[in-house]
Parts: C-alpha cells; sequence; structure tokens
C-alpha cells in the first residue's frame, strides 16, 4: 500500500474513533468491540476509558482477556459460562449488585 494511502486511512480511523467517542445522546449504553492479531480493539478501549462521564460504570465482558483493563469498574470473566448464568451476572452487574467489583488499585 503506498505511503500516502496508509496515511490517508489512519487519519480516517482517528476521525471516525473520535466521532464515535464523542457521541452522547440518542446511543446505545452497550459498546461491542471485537479485535483481532492483526487490529487490536485496546486503542478505542482505552479512550472510552479515559472520556467516561464520572460517575459513569463500564463493565467488561470477556472471553479471552485475562486481567482487566485499568478504569474498568465490573470485570466479568464469561469463557466457559453457560448463557444464562453469564445474562444473570452481567444483569447484576448493570443492576448494581454484580460481585466481581474491582477496587481502584485490583486487577
Amino acid at each position: 500500500m503506498p505511503p500516502q494511502s496508509l496515511h490517508h486511512r489512519r487519519t480516517h480511523n482517528l476521525l471516525l474513533i473520535a466521532r464515535l467517542l464523542s457521541l452522547r445522546d440518542g446511543v446505545s449504553p452497550f459498546t461491542l468491540l471485537l479485535d483481532s492479531l492483526s487490529q487490536s480493539a485496546r486503542p478505542l478501549l482505552r479512550g472510552y476509558i479515559r472520556r467516561q462521564q464520572s460517575g459513569t460504570r463500564i463493565i467488561f465482558v470477556s472471553f479471552e482477556t485475562v486481567v482487566a483493563p485499568e478504569g474498568v469498574s465490573v470485570f466479568i470473566k464469561a469463557r466457559g459460562k453457560e448463557l444464562a448464568g453469564l445474562q444473570r451476572e452481567i444483569g447484576g452487574a448493570v443492576g448494581g449488585t454484580g460481585s466481581n467489583r474491582l477496587s481502584p488499585r485490583s486487577s
């Protein structure tokens, strides 16, 4: 890929991410971030966490991540869990009764 095209794609991606992160009204409170070996969602996740409004809780449902990202309020390990149990755990976290709360320093 020519350098100019790569630069254009990166610029476009940064503008798209900035727009996604700035949306506040009329958007779903649930955001699904998928990543792969070729494109990590970590920079986007860090942007969401950094721009969160005070009092906002971030519930991180992980199928592969072992350590909770910094700034996450609730970390739920979903791998190997039955769907009904996972739904209860997420519902409890959304309702504020989640048992997987993290202290600011724990991981």
